[in-house]
């Protein structure tokens, strides 16, 4: 009971305990993404990065061989926490323990700016993982928005599409965005990126007119009690994706353990099924998840203890917010 409330608490911060520290001009998004464009070992397919390339260097951490072993994943965090932050509490270690070399992407100002400077550090950290994998392919697991910026690197930055295998959203973003969050940003100041994940947003009428890759696996693992991605399971089911519930591997698992937004971020059955699609073809599938996944709330690894303490960091952050949602930049108005 005790771990359970903790992972409450995070799913608090995360959302709707985004509180303002101060107000965000109403407009355009800061110029902090501005600079010298990072540039890739191959030519671009897509738009010039606009963030300074120190700076997409800097977000980037890994370990492992990527030429050797299974399929290297890349991990993309969600709101209101840093890469190392939310990883580190089991993901890192059990993706290694498979023989996976991982990176963690750690986007600024804890994912709460522009979701268009945030996906671009998502394209350096596939092209860095991808440049250390050489000819082999790539994986990527996403928390939450973490799966809004993933998809934009891929419709956007074709290169980094191609050599990338499976992409497995752990209550993610979808191009339908939220209910839950534009009721939010209408009714208070938001962060910029969940004026942008909020549904009918025009970052996401944008979004959607760039077709999801092709020769890609998409999974979008959800729970019925999810309150910040809404309505379920609405949200999660899009062209090219497969929608799987933790309840369609366990019926009633959601309620018997709470498992809400965030705390599908520890559950057995939704890193069950991350394992499933990163070790088969295709996407995960509820079938081959073991029924003695069921009995158990969280996976072998996961750090209860410290997710409890990042509950209370997170919980008592405050960010700028703002009235508006940022302007939808020309390369992906096109």
């Amino acid at each position: 009971m005790r771990g359970r409330l903790a992972l409450g608490w995070l799913t608090a911060a995360l959302v709707v305990g985004l509180a303002p520290a101060g107000s965000l001009a109403a407009g355009p998004a800061a110029a902090a993404a501005s600079g010298p464009g990072a540039t890739a070992s191959r030519a671009e397919a897509g738009p010039r990065l606009s963030v300074p390339a120190a700076a997409l260097r800097r977000a980037v951490s890994c370990s492992g061989k990527a030429r050797r072993g299974r399929t290297p994943v890349l991990l993309v965090h969600g709101t209101g926490t840093t890469g190392k932050e939310t990883w580190r509490l089991g993901w890192q270690q059990s993706l290694r323990a498979e023989g996976r070399a991982v990176c963690v992407v750690d986007l600024p100002r804890f994912g709460t700016g522009d979701v268009q400077d945030n996906a671009q550090y998502v394209v350096h950290a596939l092209r860095h993982l991808q440049g250390k994998a050489g000819d082999r392919d790539v994986s990527v697991v996403a928390l939450s928005k973490g799966m809004t910026e993933t998809l934009l690197a891929l419709r956007v930055w074709p290169d980094v599409a191609r050599q990338v295998d499976d992409v497995v959203g752990l209550a993610g973003v979808m191009d339908r965005g939220s209910r839950a969050i534009a009721a939010q940003c209408a009714a208070d100041p938001c962060v910029p990126a969940l004026h942008q994940v909020a549904t009918g947003s025009a970052f996401l009428r944008a979004v959607t007119r760039h077709p999801l890759p092709r020769g890609i696996s998409y999974t979008a693992v959800s729970t019925p009690l999810d309150r910040t991605v809404t309505p379920q399971p609405g949200a999660n089911r899009q062209r090219g994706v497969r929608p799987v519930s933790i309840d369609a591997v366990c019926p009633g698992r959601a309620a018997r353990f709470g498992v809400g937004h965030a705390q599908v971020l520890g559950d057995a059955v939704a890193r069950a099924l991350v394992r499933d699609a990163l070790a088969r073809r295709g996407p995960a599938s509820p079938a081959r998840v073991p029924r003695s996944t069921c009995g158990r709330e969280h996976f072998p690894g996961f750090d209860e203890a410290g997710f409890t303490r990042l509950a209370a960091v997170v919980a008592a952050r405050r960010h700028a917010t703002t009235t508006r949602e940022p302007r939808v930049r020309s390369w992906l108005r096109r």
